[in-house]
């Protein structure tokens, strides 16, 4: 019987990894260019006409009085430097310039942000992103009419209009508009029914009209979906007390004063959101660096960053990416290794090197990575899953594949597991044992297409 053949598609090559990779994306991420056809029906758009673009002054910064603000000041100058070169790269970009826009509104320089949101819809009046970032800007200067209208045009000029039916709706109800709040949160929930955020705000706007029961449905829901979200919980404390059911509201007001509610210092979360607004402006420019072709400034701007937020994985995933689409795996691998490097105890990180290197074929490392999984967290399966397919590989650790994959299935009886062993089992030409772990595959997801091809493979006479 030949064994030099897989019967079985290796799992891995198969579904892509049991270890995803995601690509993120940042929402101003664009770079589409001026829509010369006519403006889709928005109003109060800036003039047509502009003058050529000046980037701003940057804000001043106060002397640091601490690391942590020393910290912070070079994250911003470092992050307005990122911006910078990409709007004087990308000349007239819309959405470098909302980026821009910004950083000017994060460090408090409001009417400069305004000023280049804009300039951002007299290149483009059609641009989304910068209706909603200018409607978020006037607000914070107390203009409600106004924002509800930039609002409104960002909902119908985004291909996606969650962000704008959210904001739009949010700025009704502080006027007390409240059924046209409704609608507007009712639209977003049609398109994404596990908005949280949404869901409360749906819930708020019911208990303002004094219907509370439909209040206390919606916040109910929102729970469902984040049993932790502390709106909800609030509204249903609220809610309750206002519809007179004192008892629950007691409940809902245990919940709220419970002590195990740990309460993080306010430096750590201040420097915890610097380092994820800065991995955000960096993993934005290179994607609009992306869209425009350059790949090398793409991904320096990504080195760069990490450089400054090491333990960004999103933006580590984006220039694993940019490696991979050029084909540089080994390059893409160093960047894998130095988060593990930098942080050994981490299992994402051994487990995302070695999800890769198997998917390019680099087996020795992708064993190595797996092996530092295992002695940090002895009790997941997925590494000894992933680690029996590369035994496989190998004739003489076939048998010793057989028990690293019995060991995936001891820990996780799952038909991926089952398949994996009943592949090795293959191997060592102990057919009748693989068929019965095939067949287990099978009862666990029976209308697997590659389960059933490989057992009709496997019962064919020979």
């Amino acid at each position: 019987m030949k064994t030099n053949r897989l019967i079985f598609a290796v799992l891995l090559l198969n579904f892509g990894g049991i270890v995803a990779f995601a690509v993120f994306r940042a929402r101003t991420v664009s770079s589409r260019r001026p829509d010369p056809t006519a403006i889709r029906g928005v109003e109060g758009n800036p003039a047509q006409t502009r003058s050529v673009f000046v980037i701003p002054e940057r804000p001043s910064q106060p002397s640091p009085d601490s690391k942590a603000a020393s910290d912070f000041n070079e994250l911003r100058s470092e992050a307005f430097s990122v911006v910078e070169g990409v709007v004087k790269r990308l000349k007239d970009n819309p959405g470098a310039l909302c980026l821009l826009g910004k950083l000017h509104l994060r460090s408090g320089n409001t009417e400069v942000a305004k000023r280049i949101w804009e300039y951002a819809l007299a290149v483009d009046a059609n641009f989304g992103d910068a209706w909603l970032d200018l409607g978020n800007a006037v607000l914070l200067l107390g203009e409600q009419e106004s924002a509800e209208q930039h609002f409104r045009n960002a909902a119908k000029c985004s291909k996606d209009p969650t962000e704008g039916l959210f904001a739009l709706g949010k700025v009704l109800l502080d006027q007390g508009k409240l059924v046209d709040a409704v609608e507007q949160f009712n639209l977003l929930l049609k398109r994404n029914p596990t908005n949280v955020s949404a869901i409360c705000k749906l819930g708020v706007a019911y208990q303002q009209l004094g219907q509370f029961s439909n209040a206390i449905e919606e916040y109910s829901k929102a729970l469902q979906v984040d049993k932790d979200s502390w709106e909800a919980i609030l509204g249903l404390q609220t809610a309750y007390r206002s519809a007179g059911d004192m008892a629950n509201a007691r409940k809902y007001s245990e919940q709220l004063s419970d002590p195990t509610r740990s309460l993080r210092g306010k430096a750590d979360i201040d420097n915890e959101r610097s380092l994820e607004y800065f991995s955000f402006v960096c993993q934005s420019a290179s994607n609009l660096l992306l869209e425009a072709g350059d790949v090398t400034a793409a991904s320096a701007t990504l080195k760069r960053g990490l450089e400054l937020a090491p333990e960004s994985d999103q933006m580590r995933r984006q220039l694993v990416n940019i490696y991979t689409s050029q084909g540089n795996h080994d390059t893409a691998i160093d960047v894998l290794k130095s988060r593990c490097s930098t942080s050994p105890g981490s299992l994402e990180a051994w487990m995302n090197l070695a999800v890769y290197s198997m998917k390019v074929r680099k087996l020795e490392i992708a064993e190595e990575a797996l092996q530092k999984a295992i002695a940090l967290a002895p009790q997941q399966s997925d590494s000894y899953a992933l680690l029996a397919q590369i035994q496989m590989t190998r004739t003489k650790d076939r048998p010793l594949a057989v028990e690293t994959a019995k060991r995936a299935v001891g820990l996780a009886p799952i038909a991926s597991n089952h398949f994996i062993l009943a592949t090795a089992l293959y191997h060592t030409e102990n057919l009748a044992e693989a068929k019965k772990e095939l067949t287990e595959a099978l009862r666990l997801e029976p209308n697997n297409q590659e389960f059933r091809e490989a057992f009709a493979r496997l019962s064919a006479p020979k």
